[in-house]
């Protein structure tokens, strides 16, 4: 229909290359050696807590993971923490500060103008909903809103002042932030390049946020910056993102299949545990039929977002972290005098010339031109290259293997049924 030969090629549609799907498969094996490991490590951990009910060498029951969905692991951080004895937890930081969602969301601004980006204008300190209201029901899954006037720009959530919420508000005004530098152009320009690239760059911001540099200065982090603070900074971040990942693998498989017709109806949830346990090393809590739809439970697929943007977009995030690193002259390509995952991109006025300029182009240009315009040679092997995302998280993954390889640990799962 309509020159597509299923429907599961209509919603690659964005993406003109027609080797996405091998090169999704490729992304995946390439970041599947750091996920392994991680796995590896929250199974032993999990099992210092609960005992033999976890296998040695199966997979990780899904409900014992932090997250309803298990796509993001950070629930699991403080009893899996590879140095617990410099921790410090930046949720009772806040607390402890006494800082509300706004006050976040006010130290979100100081970093977008310390790179020369716009303030955030009055009707969004006025019209956006940052906490769940108590006098309506509303739906809590956060969204940023562009009212197409050049004034009002909008962000709702139901978010808490802990670490996920500063995650959040930093993400989703990084989405406020695009709106602002596109607003100037006709109104069928005004969307990102993409919507994994919209997406990105509140990834980006978000990430940035989240260095350890950038904490202290705010307060919020007290301890030494070593290398015990570095792999628990980097070990907590990797649970928000590597399992993300590899979720969205899995929820894409599951996608195509069910479009193109290769999974039936009557074969939609054992299909998707399958998939699941291949990919994600993880199995049901409890045994589950047909008469269970838990693809379902993944807001992607209830709700119809795409999911290949969210896949693409973990990609991307890192590609652009990077890129506004080297801007920064905090990292360089070829001597790297500091590892990736220590920039600190704060008050950096060429990194946010770089990024403005990107967000400026709106939809006028091809997301892939807009993105090679902005990456720097080092990175221009493919506009969407996982290599970002690798070497900001090396030093976690050398830990891990390390840490595996010494106290015998199984790395991989046995999968119990194949998956075509």
């Amino acid at each position: 229909m309509n020159g597509f030969a299923d429907a599961s090629e209509y919603y690659l549609r964005e993406y003109t290359d027609e080797c996405i799907k091998e090169k999704l498969k490729h992304y995946n094996r390439r970041l599947r050696p750091l996920y392994e490991q991680l796995h590896a490590y929250v199974r032993s951990k999990l099992r210092k807590t609960y005992g033999n009910c976890i296998s040695e060498t199966g997979p990780i029951p899904a409900h014992l993971l932090g997250d309803i969905s298990a796509q993001k692991w950070g629930g699991i951080g403080p009893i899996t923490l590879p140095y617990p004895e410099a921790f410090e937890d930046l949720s009772e930081n806040l607390k402890q500060q006494e800082y509300r969602i706004t006050d976040i969301a006010r130290l979100a601004e100081d970093f977008h103008r310390s790179l020369n980006l716009s303030k955030m204008p009055h009707s969004f300190w006025k019209k956006s909903i940052f906490t769940k209201s108590s006098d309506r029901t509303m739906t809590c899954h956060p969204s940023a809103w562009d009212f197409c006037d050049g004034q009002d720009f909008r962000l709702k959530a139901c978010l808490k002042a802990d670490r996920e919420g500063f995650e959040a508000v930093h993400h989703w005004m990084g989405h406020i932030q695009y709106f602002l530098q596109y607003q100037s152009l006709d109104v069928k320009m005004r969307s990102a390049a993409s919507d994994a690239l919209f997406d990105a760059v509140g990834g980006a911001l978000s990430i940035a946020a989240f260095s350890l540099k950038h904490l202290k200065r705010l307060g919020l982090f007290h301890g030494r910056i070593d290398r015990k603070a570095d792999i628990n900074n980097l070990y907590l971040l990797a649970l928000s993102k590597i399992p993300l990942f590899r979720s969205m693998y899995v929820a894409l498989s599951w996608k195509w299949r069910v479009l193109s017709g290769k999974i039936k109806p009557e074969n939609y949830n054992s299909q998707w545990w399958k998939l699941v346990e291949k990919y994600q090393g993880l199995k049901p809590p409890v045994p589950r039929s047909e008469k269970d739809l838990d693809p379902g439970n993944i807001y992607e697929i209830i709700c119809g977002d795409p999911i290949l943007k969210n896949f693409t977009a973990l990609i991307l995030q890192f590609q652009i972290f990077k890129e506004l690193c080297e801007k920064s002259r905090q990292y360089q390509i070829f001597d790297k005098p500091n590892h990736l995952h220590s920039c600190d991109i704060y008050q950096s006025v060429d990194a946010g010339e770089a990024l403005k300029t990107m967000m400026l182009y709106g939809r006028a240009r091809p997301w892939t031109e807009v993105v090679k315009h902005f990456l720097s040679y080092g990175q221009l092997s493919d506009e969407l290259n996982p290599d970002a995302m690798l070497e900001y998280f090396q030093p976690l993954h050398d830990w891990l293997k390390k840490e595996n390889e010494k106290n015998g640990v199984y790395v991989g799962w046995t999968v119990s049924i194949q998956v075509d």
